[in-house]
């Protein structure tokens, strides 16, 4: 008896060291074979015309700060030499949403939810230029894109205008593979202190303050020496989360044996199909979904397990959904090079789709 609850007890942590292992394997594989990804590289400076932090958190979320015009600079460390990959300025309204228009409360409104594709991360915002077709319109159009958000910031940010008396009568949501398992956040003090005052950054904050131009490059090499010096424990993090977010419970290899686990499983993935729901059953014709494909799915022509999980998800609870995998003729020159957002030019083929289907979709005038 005890020789056969050795040998099961070997066979379980066998095979649950293998299943860390291909995790592991499968997790490097996928940044250093299926794509390049340079997002550890990025250095993210942000400021303002106001000297203000340049966020503002809301309940279960953050804006950015109201009425201000904000510079982004986005350098990246290649080849032991930094590359200045964008620059430019982004506007806020009264609400802290990157549109030049304000907003006004108890008037009919279209919202567009979504992440830094839809904000427009990279480039002038794209739904400026989507705006300007619709001055006729009986609608005021709401920009709700906010980067690194997800199904649950957006419903958080759905209710933080819904409480300021704004009216939504039809919402699109713009969303990304990543955004199904992303739940909600708030800006960390550090973070906002770091982007008020560049000189009191660390270096783990995952946005900072912009210095002038002369001591940019010094202040670069002190992020740059703080992420190198914390690499290791920075991968073991990337590892740890990969691990979770893929296999959101790892209780008992039994569970693991009969079935790979479930990504529903996930209390994240939960959160976003009860807000899926939510937009479903409350606006039924007037809720329309978009998903847009990422730079590496547009290039490899491969769709992520959670867009296709998302848009099944959609599908299922008889949504309506569009998927422009494939579509708006993205390619290499509408994406930075080591960035993986589109440029200026991917953004005018983003905007014009999203313009088609929402023309086509919903009744707008």
């Amino acid at each position: 008896m005890n020789l056969l609850k050795k040998i099961i007890i070997n066979t379980f942590l066998i095979l649950l060291s293998l299943i860390f292992i291909f995790t592991i394997i499968e997790y490097f594989l996928s940044l250093f074979v299926t794509k390049q990804d340079y997002s550890n590289q990025r250095y993210m400076l942000f400021k303002s015309n106001n000297q203000n932090s340049v966020f503002k958190n809301i309940e279960g979320g953050f804006v950015y700060q109201p009425n201000i015009e904000i510079e982004n600079t986005t350098f990246f460390y290649v080849n032991n030499q930094w590359i200045k990959e964008f620059d430019y300025i982004m506007p806020t309204n009264n609400f802290g949403l990157v549109q030049t228009e304000d907003l006004y409360p108890e008037k009919k409104s279209i919202l567009l939810l979504g992440d830094s594709y839809t904000e427009g991360v990279g480039a002038y915002p794209w739904f400026e230029n989507m705006n300007k077709n619709y001055t006729n319109s009986q609608y005021q159009f709401i920009n709700g894109g906010i980067l690194g958000t997800g199904f649950e910031s957006w419903f958080n940010l759905y209710n933080h205008l819904l409480s300021q008396n704004i009216e939504i009568s039809k919402i699109v949501i713009i969303f990304t593979s990543d955004d199904y398992r992303r739940g909600s956040w708030n800006m960390h003090k550090n973070t906002l202190e770091c982007l008020e005052n560049y000189k009191i950054c660390r270096g783990d904050e995952n946005f900072y303050g912009k210095p002038s131009s002369e001591n940019e490059k010094k202040f670069l090499e002190k992020l740059r020496n703080f992420r190198e010096n914390n690499a290791n424990q920075h991968h073991k993090n990337i590892i740890i989360n990969y691990i979770k977010k893929t296999y959101p419970e790892l209780r008992g290899l039994n569970k693991t044996i009969r079935r790979k686990l479930d990504i529903n499983r996930s209390p994240t993935i939960k959160k976003s199909n009860e807000v899926i729901k939510y937009f479903i059953n409350k606006y039924k014709d007037n809720a329309l979904f978009i998903h847009i494909p990422t730079k590496f799915e547009s290039l490899f022509d491969n769709k992520d397990l959670f867009g296709k999980k998302t848009f099944e998800f959609i599908e299922k609870n008889n949504g309506n959904v569009v998927d422009l995998f494939g579509k708006c003729n993205l390619n290499k020159e509408d994406f930075y090079i080591y960035d993986g957002h589109p440029n200026a030019k991917g953004y005018d083929k983003i905007s014009f789709c999203i313009s088609s289907i929402i023309e086509k979709k919903l009744e707008i005038y």
